[in-house]
């Protein structure tokens, strides 16, 4: 992995992390008239995750783990949801 890409993977860091911040944020607001479950707040995450694992691919220890975080926030969303009824 040349510097461009070392570039491009650590502002998706800084994305990811940001992103992270305001879903824990959001959770974290009082309770409104339709509050939503931790799945709507995961799965935008769990998107991104998978399409920066379909952009890193030519790394492929970097995709295939942007992938695997995706699915796995995918199956926690999944799991929010189911438990809440």
């Amino acid at each position: 992995m040349d510097a461009g890409w070392g570039i491009v993977a650590g502002g998706a860091a800084i994305a990811i992390a940001a992103m992270a911040f305001l879903v824990l944020v959001k959770l974290r607001r009082p309770a409104e008239l339709s509050r939503p479950s931790p799945a709507d707040a995961l799965l935008p995450l769990a998107f991104a995750m998978v399409a920066l694992g379909i952009a890193f691919g030519g790394d492929r220890v970097a995709g295939y783990t942007f992938i695997g975080v995706g699915v796995l926030l995918a199956v926690a969303a999944s799991y929010f949801r189911w438990r809440a009824g």
